[in-house]
């Protein structure tokens, strides 16, 4: 990581708001690090959508901005929060589809693969020294990273895939079909087992949530 004194250096990939990722994110807002944190969707009381959907809740009585203040980042600056809105549409629209839950890991994966795109091309640059991506959606982000000389943090919030393997492999022995259940082999597609190793090859360390992963 470059040498300097405490500046706005640090783009957090983070497609999904995990409590682990409202930390690590309002530890970098705090530290004054936080150059960018790049979402789906996140809430901001300001901005177009917000003020109709509140009017909206007014005039006809919906519950619109209950529902949008789930994505709120309570304490980080919004000024820091880049919100890239159509993957979460996708994310939140997909589940309900009667063939939705099917393809649910190859959509999250177009959506997580979208954010991603969008950090690298847009928020990466000259001034960033530090980037955190999640698994399955930091690969564009860290070989941009390469590029700037930026230091990649690779946060792994679940078991490696290896254990998870083994684990439903077991699971299969013992009941039999879990295996072939709608979208649990898609989890272990070659693409995205490479895309993982990708992503671990351009990490610097790696960031675990518990000494199991």
């Amino acid at each position: 990581m470059r040498d300097c004194a405490p500046c706005r250096d640090a783009v957090h990939v983070a497609p999904v708001l995990a409590p682990r990722v409202r930390q690590f994110a309002l530890a970098l807002d705090e530290a004054a690090r936080l150059q960018a944190l790049v979402s789906g969707y996140v809430y901001s009381s300001v901005a177009r959508l917000e003020r109709f959907c509140s009017w909206a809740d007014a005039a006809l009585g919906s519950r619109l901005v209950p529902l949008l203040r789930t994505r709120s980042l309570d304490h980080v600056s919004a000024q820091r929060c880049r919100r890239t809105v159509v993957p979460s549409l996708v994310a939140y629209v997909c589940p309900k589809l009667p063939f939705g839950r099917a393809y649910r890991t190859r959509s999250e994966d177009y959506i997580f693969s979208a954010i991603d795109r969008v950090a690298a091309r847009r928020y990466i640059d000259a001034r960033t020294a530090l980037v955190l991506g999640r698994e399955d959606g930091c690969l564009a982000s860290f070989r941009r990273a390469r590029q700037v000389g930026a230091t990649t943090v690779y946060d792994l919030p679940i078991a490696h895939y290896q254990t998870v393997r083994e684990i439903l492999e077991r699971e299969e022995a013992e009941f039999p079909g879990i295996g072939t259940a709608p979208g649990t082999r898609a989890l272990f597609a070659a693409d995205r087992i490479e895309h993982k190793e990708e992503e671990l090859r351009a990490a610097d360390p790696v960031a675990v949530a518990s000494a199991f992963v």
